[in-house]
């Protein structure tokens, strides 16, 4: 929003948020698949996705932040799985679900 307040030369200091802000807000249910919320939120150059229910109540928010930190939980995982594998040797390796 500060990038528009700055773009239109306004006053901060007087410049409504109505003014400003996003009017067509794009939203995501809770039967979107996490893919598709991030494709859209790079596609479309944002940063932050209200979340609503089927009725359009909103849930809350998620951010890429969130988006790009959900599949390093199983990439951290297989990482140190391939590297106990590789340094350890297959014997005595359990699964990639067995903690460290």
């Amino acid at each position: 929003m500060l990038k528009r307040i700055v773009a239109q030369k306004c006053n901060p200091a007087h410049t409504l948020v109505a003014d400003v802000m996003t009017h067509r807000v794009l939203c995501a249910r809770t039967d979107t698949c996490i893919e598709e919320a991030h494709a859209v939120m790079e596609n479309r150059r944002i940063s932050h996705l209200p979340m609503v229910d089927q009725g359009e109540k909103l849930l809350g928010m998620i951010s890429i932040g969130d988006l790009n930190a959900y599949p390093l939980g199983g990439q951290e995982q297989r990482i140190g799985f391939l590297n106990r594998y590789r340094f350890d040797g297959a014997s005595g390796m359990g699964g990639m679900g067995d903690s460290e």
